[in-house]
């Protein structure tokens, strides 16, 4: 016998709207997880973002944010 269990997180039901509305002014928008590629990338498709960046451990998370402004302004 085989089986598959998938569990996690809900999304928020206004996940989706909250994206949309940022994309209509014309900005980009990232999932930035720590979770898996395959869960995070599900979550960035379902919402509607632009892209997603997975396995981002917590610590590093501002860094990320940082080096993303820093090339915006360069």
């Amino acid at each position: 016998m085989r089986a598959v269990l998938c569990c996690g997180d809900a999304i928020r039901e206004d996940a989706r709207e909250a994206v949309q509305r940022l994309r209509e002014r014309k900005l980009h928008t990232l999932v930035l997880s720590g979770d898996a590629a395959g869960t995070t990338e599900a979550v960035s498709h379902a919402i509607g973002a632009d892209g997603f960046e997975a396995e981002v451990p917590p610590e590093a998370k501002a860094n990320y944010i940082r080096r993303l402004q820093l090339s915006l302004i360069h």
